[in-house]
């Protein structure tokens, strides 16, 4: 028996309500336990600078002051630039972007003006110097080193002071109020408050006195650097640090961290680091053994197609190496030195220069 379809004229059958359940009043929440704060170095570890690298900044800005250097804040700005690139060997570089990013009005008479009593000294143009060929300079009275700064100390004082007076929030306000910016983040705790005497302000921007640092501070909060400023007494006034100024405080140290878990990919890695030359070397032979010609083919190939040659890490994607984590990577290092040392490949220490050597054979 076939069955039809009901007809479009007759309604469909309604559906039996389902019984709806009584509606209940909710229930007062439970109250949630809130964890613990976490420590200092997990909330400020993105920050740059930390307080032992501050020491250094320290030293710095009254060093400034005592030298009298700059007879205007903007060749004051420009000598704070040249002091923290150069503080640690006495060597420093320059290029045309950075007079130009520190909105000197004459960049060449600022440099002039350094130079003249000898504290800078410096042959090349500057305005005309690129990243390519930059303009070096030479602070005499570091060389030696004197204030002790290690590497990274000084990697990261120089660069927490270039992206400090380059920050948007200051670009634009007056080579003064930059430079009180700095005073102010450079001196403050970890929370983004600062206490700092009016007249020793006044000194490195050089200001008249502190009346005008309070001018400068007004400046600053209309700038979203600060975002509140109160008296502390004895000439001395507090700021508050905007957020965004507060990732340029200094921050705690970091805590130690635990040794490796024993197997994880951390301590694997760590192994890894001391495997010896001879030990790279055999371990890579496993891999390139009969294949020298093949790779060597490829790297040309990869050559003609990009007109540079590969990097090490897509060699080693390509012949499926291993690229990142655990002793392997060692191996695939090893693979590649061989292949470098028996005359496969060259090109070694040019960026992108891997090329086939001697040994292939087109």
């Amino acid at each position: 028996m076939i069955n039809h379809p009901p007809s479009q004229d007759q309604p469909p059958a309604e559906r039996p309500k389902a019984e709806e359940p009584p509606v209940e009043e909710p229930a007062a929440p439970e109250p949630v336990e809130q964890p613990a704060p976490a420590p200092a170095t997990d909330q400020y570890g993105l920050r740059r600078l930390r307080i032992s690298h501050r020491a250094y900044l320290e030293k710095a800005l009254p060093y400034l002051v005592e030298k009298n250097l700059g007879s205007s804040p903007q060749v004051r700005l420009f000598a704070l630039v040249c002091l923290t690139r150069a503080a640690r060997s006495g060597t420093g570089n320059l290029v045309g972007d950075d007079l130009r990013r520190l909105r000197l009005t004459d960049g060449v008479a600022a440099l002039r003006e350094l130079s003249a009593p000898g504290w800078l000294t410096c042959d090349t143009d500057v305005m005309t110097a690129t990243p390519e060929h930059p303009a070096g300079y030479v602070l005499p009275e570091f060389t030696e080193n004197p204030w002790q700064m290690g590497k990274v100390s000084a990697k990261r004082i120089s660069g927490w002071v270039s992206d400090v007076v380059s920050h948007r929030r200051l670009r634009k306000v007056n080579h003064q109020a930059r430079l009180a910016a700095v005073h102010l983040t450079a001196h403050s705790d970890v929370a983004g408050s600062s206490t700092v005497s009016a007249a020793d302000m006044a000194k490195f921007c050089l200001a008249k006195g502190p009346g005008d640092v309070v001018d400068l501070v007004k400046v600053l909060l209309q700038a979203g650097w600060l975002t509140g400023v109160a008296p502390a007494g004895a000439g001395s006034l507090t700021v508050t640090l905007s957020t965004d100024a507060q990732k340029y405080v200094a921050a705690p140290e970091q805590a130690p961290t635990e040794p490796p878990v024993p197997g994880s990919r951390r301590q694997v890695a760590k192994e890894a680091v001391h495997w010896s030359m001879d030990r790279r070397i055999s371990e890579g032979r496993k891999l390139t053994e009969g294949r020298e010609q093949e790779i060597a083919d490829w790297i040309q190939k990869f050559r003609d197609v990009h007109n540079h040659g590969p990097s090490w890490g897509a060699v080693a994607a390509h012949l499926g190496w291993p690229r990142r984590h655990g002793p392997e990577r060692q191996a695939a290092n090893g693979a590649i030195e061989l292949l470098l040392k028996e005359d496969w490949l060259a090109g070694q220490g040019v960026p992108y220069g891997l090329r086939p050597g001697s040994r292939y054979e087109a």
